[in-house]
């Protein structure tokens, strides 16, 4: 699973810069994703690189937490479940997959995915994840609504 890294920032390494992640963003009619303020994790990667599984939980935070979420120990009213998938085609080019789903009814309410190539140093790797990261909650969450 620690391939499942270095895929995200391969293309990072193909093109020469990290704007060249693919990062997709939906949200689920099941949800709002606006509504709900608290949050918890209910799967956190597991890579096989504990230190890329600590930066990939820490960077999800830190992007909540700036839009005002508030992670809970457990209980959030969001839980959240973080997959890395290796490449298929590609060797090396990994797939992070990060869906919300309501935590009463298990409805999805928000999926980001990020598909990256493989970079072969730390720095770019970082990077790479920062970035995807970046693109993919940029816009969340993706519908307006008022706080409850």
């Amino acid at each position: 699973m620690n391939v499942v890294f270095i895929a995200l920032c391969a293309a990072a390494v193909m093109t020469g810069s990290v704007a060249s992640a693919s990062v997709a963003k939906e949200a689920e009619a099941a949800g709002d994703a606006e509504v709900v303020r608290t949050y918890s994790w209910a799967e956190t990667p597991d890579s096989g690189n504990a230190q890329l599984d600590r930066r990939i939980v820490t960077g999800i935070d830190a992007r909540l937490e700036a839009k005002g979420w508030k992670r809970r120990a457990s209980g959030g009213r969001l839980s959240i479940a973080v997959d890395i998938v290796p490449g298929a085609q590609v060797p090396q080019a990994d797939t992070l997959l990060v869906d919300l789903f309501d935590t009463a009814s298990h409805q999805a309410v928000w999926h980001g995915t990020a598909h990256d190539g493989a970079a072969r140093s730390a720095p770019l790797r970082n990077r790479a994840l920062e970035a995807s990261l970046d693109q993919m909650f940029a816009a969340f969450p993706m519908r307006q609504a008022a706080a409850r």
